[in-house]
């Protein structure tokens, strides 16, 4: 106990807050997060509407909406690696 130094998870802590990349990191987490939202409801949406009639099909237009935006949640996912290489090497200080 007496060679740890109690100052240390303050010093961690303010190494992160103070760099950019972790608010970008913490950005694109909520954004996936809310962004996931909507192909979720439509799915539970659409399974509903199978089970209720089982010839039942996914408007076109519909489902390419949701391809865009399981994209784009793909697309910001990808990302979250990149900015925690930034983060890991120091450059957003």
């Amino acid at each position: 106990m007496a060679g740890r130094n109690p100052r240390l998870p303050a010093l961690h802590r303010d190494l992160h807050l103070d760099a950019w990349p972790f608010y970008v990191k913490i950005g694109l987490f909520l954004a996936i997060a809310i962004v996931s939202v909507v192909p979720t409801l439509a799915f539970i949406r659409w399974r509903r509407m199978f089970d209720h009639d089982p010839a039942w099909k996914v408007p076109p237009a519909e489902q390419a909406r949701m391809k865009r935006l399981i994209l784009v949640e793909l697309h910001l996912g990808a990302l979250i690696p990149l900015v925690a290489v930034i983060m890991s090497r120091g450059l957003g200080r």
